[in-house]
Parts: C-alpha cells; structure tokens; sequence
C-alpha cells in the first residue's frame, strides 16, 4: 500500500475504520499526513474539566483545521447540596435504603458491590467540579476561545448524557437536578458559542441535538432569540429523541434552513406540519426509528413524495418526505 499513489489510498482511509486509521497512520509520515482529515474530523467534547481542557488545546493545535463536526457530551447536572454529607445522608439516601438496595440489587448489578461512602465519594466529587464550572463559566469560555479557531467546522451535536460510570448508574436519578434547570444550561453554552462561530466567520451548517427532554417554555423569549442568531446559517436541523423541541424550534427563525431531521420520538401529521409551516423554505423532512402507522403515512404522503423503507408500522432506517412547495 505504501506505493499507492494519494488519490488511491485517500479514497481506501475514507472507508476505513477509527481503529485501522489509527493503526495506517503509524506505519510512515506520508500515510500519518494523509489519515489526518479523517482521523480529527469529529471532535468529541465533554462537559467536564478535562473535557473543556481538551476542547482547547485541540484548537490551539495544527490538527484544528481538519475539525468538521464538533459533538458536545453535555452530562446532566448533580444537585449541588448533595456536597454536604448531612444532607445526603438525610434527604438524598440514608443508611437504611443502602442496605435494602444491597440485598436487593446484588444480582441485578452483575454481583457489583459498591459502599455507602463510594457512592457519597463519587458523586460529591463530580458536584463539586461541576458547580466549579459552572462558577467561573469555565464551558462558556472554553467555547468562546475555542469555536473561532475551528476554520472548517460546519456541523455542531449537543448530546446530553448521563455523564455517570456504570457502576452508578442505578443511583444517578436520585441527584440529578432538574431537567429544566440541567439541559437548558447546556443548550444556551452551545448556543452562545454559535454566536461567536458565526461572528467570525464561521459557517456552521448542521446543527443536532440529542436526548433533550426538557420543557424550554419557562425561558421561551431569551433562548428563542438567541437561538435565532446562533442558527441563522443552520441548513440541516437535526433533532434526535428530543420530542419537547419540534414545537419550540417551529417558533424560531431559521431563514436558510433546508432540510430537517426527526429521530427516535413518537410524531404527529401535526407536528411535522407546524414545522413546514414556520419555515417555508424547507424541501425535505427525514425520519428515522419512529413509530409509522398507517394513518399517519397517509396524512405525510399529502405533503409530498415519500422515499424509504418501512415495515410493521415502524421506521428502522430512514424515510425522506420530498416536501411539495
């Protein structure tokens, strides 16, 4: 392979896997140079010190200009009172449910065992360092200094996540804050850094978020605003299991969009009608891994042709509603 000519092993590291880039990459600098549009073309970001640390650095280095997509893992938030140890052991989880949960989730846990202290240790450690950014706005500004330095950046994922080890998944819920405090911290952070993209000249053209359930009505006006903004430029709308923001997102201006996307939610001919409605200029809705009754195929396919693969009432891959204008 090493005397292939660029054309030729371009077009075979396309195809390749994370795993053999990395592996191809290694092998001589000519193969390391050519891998390395594929190898920093998405840029994975967590919503963690170290995370934001990342982000930074990333930008601040020669590999910055092959970054085309940039994915936000924005964990839920911890309650920040859990730090204090009287409170957890009070109000959050007290010594008597530890020890009913141990006998009766032993097994359900693979034979896991975790201590009161381990719990208390784990989760106080992740507050304290979120609390810490959200202080200083450490996310904000990460963004803010980062974003600009991403000259071929076009695509922007906000995919919010537990952000939890495995080992203490089971107990998350009982400390995660309020999803409509949580998320929507998260979503203005990425939103702002839109702004500063597009302040600079950067052409952000796909913008995704994922697993977004909360009720953004209580900070309708301010966040719809900037959102207007930030996603002026947006010609592809991505909303992915996040069924509270079809509604919201038909209330903000998108002058350019395009082409929007629906995923893993349950939709109505309403729902996608309202959207159509409020940006006139969009040619094309696709849906993936949602439910399709017949009824609803039918009201969809007065909107325009319909091109895909559906069975059993359920869409597993994608479907295109090429909308009639």
């Amino acid at each position: 392979m090493t005397e292939l000519p660029p054309e030729i092993l371009l077009a075979v590291f396309a195809h390749l896997s994370k795993n053999d880039l990395i592996s191809v990459s290694l092998t001589n600098w000519k193969h390391r140079y050519l891998s390395l549009p594929y190898l920093f073309h998405t840029l994975k970001v967590k919503s963690s010190l170290s995370g934001l640390n990342r982000l930074q650095n990333v930008s601040k280095s020669y590999v910055s200009t092959y970054v085309k997509i940039l994915c936000y893992e924005a964990s839920e938030l911890i309650d920040p009172n859990i730090q204090r140890l009287d409170y957890f052991k009070s109000c959050i989880y007290t010594s008597s449910e530890f020890v009913r949960d141990q006998n009766d989730s032993f097994w359900g846990r693979g034979g896991e065992r975790v201590t009161y202290n381990s719990i208390y240790s784990y989760f106080n450690c992740l507050a304290k360092e979120q609390q810490r950014i959200l202080d200083t706005r450490e996310d904000l500004k990460a963004f803010r200094r980062s974003i600009p330095r991403f000259a071929s950046l076009h695509s922007v994922h906000i995919t919010y996540v537990a952000g939890v080890h495995k080992s203490y998944l089971w107990f998350a819920p009982r400390v995660f804050a309020d999803w409509n405090y949580s998320f929507i911290i998260h979503l203005e952070t990425i939103i702002d850094a839109m702004v500063v993209a597009k302040e600079n000249d950067i052409l952000v053209r796909c913008f995704q978020i994922s697993g977004f359930y909360a009720h953004p009505r209580a900070c309708v006006g301010s966040l719809r605003h900037k959102m207007a903004d930030g996603l002026s430029n947006i010609e592809t709308l991505c909303l992915d299991d996040s069924p509270n923001l079809i509604d919201f997102m038909s209330k903000v201006h998108l002058p350019v969009l395009r082409h929007f996307e629906l995923g893993r939610c349950w939709v109505t001919y309403e729902d996608i009608q309202s959207v159509l409605n409020a940006h006139l200029q969009v040619r094309s809705v696709q849906l993936s891994k949602i439910w399709l009754p017949e009824r609803l195929r039918l009201e969809l396919s007065s909107l325009g042709e319909i091109q895909g693969e559906y069975r059993d009432n359920r869409v597993e891959g994608n479907i295109t509603i090429n909308v009639d204008r």
